[in-house]
């Protein structure tokens, strides 16, 4: 892995993301909660659709697939401790997926921020809006930008590995969200007694 991927594996919006992941993982079972009531209501209108397929275009067409990827096990990490903190059943892959999908079209639209519109990526974002404003987000990554670097700079410790389990239908993420991944509800779940 090159430097610069290790150094920015989000692309070059990776600060806008960083700060968004350390809000995230900070916020409280009830605010994954009201995001994903939220969310799902923005995601059935048509300005829902039309920012979700543009979000999927977008990744694509600057090549951001592999931040796609990388942060897709941190956001189903933390979906799935919002689960547990919710008393919700952590291992039913659909509640876990509910949880991140809102977190998970956030991040993806603060990836591609430079190439949509922020109208596009305020409605993408807000699912989240109230506990983590995007203007926030910007102002604190632009704040950033202009301190020194220290060469002890914490690392997101705060944020989950990328090494526990994923659900399935996130690992395959072709498109940029959940509602535009496959349902796959119907099939049957490898075991890992298999491998």
């Amino acid at each position: 892995m090159t430097e610069t991927k290790a150094a920015q594996p989000y692309g070059p919006q990776t600060p806008l993301v960083r700060i968004f992941l350390q809000k995230l993982a900070a916020q409280p079972a009830l605010v994954w909660l009201a995001a994903a009531r939220r969310y799902e209501a923005i995601a059935a209108t048509p300005a829902g659709r039309q920012a979700d397929r543009g979000l999927g275009l977008a990744i694509q067409r600057s090549a951001r697939e592999p931040a796609r990827d990388a942060l897709i096990g941190p956001i189903l990490q933390m979906a799935t401790r919002a689960a547990d903190s919710a008393a919700l059943d952590s291992s039913d892959r659909r509640e876990v997926e509910r949880l991140a999908e809102p977190a998970l079209a956030a991040a993806l639209a603060l990836v591609v921020a430079d190439r949509i519109g922020d109208a596009q990526r305020d409605l993408l974002t807000s699912a989240f809006g109230a506990a983590i404003p995007s203007e926030a987000i910007v102002t604190a990554a632009e704040d950033a930008a202009t301190e020194p670097m220290s060469s002890s700079a914490p690392e997101s410790s705060a944020l989950p590995s990328e090494e526990n389990p994923r659900c399935e239908a996130l690992e395959r993420g072709a498109g940029a969200t959940l509602s535009t991944l496959p349902d796959t509800t119907d099939r049957p779940v490898a075991s890992d007694e298999s491998t």
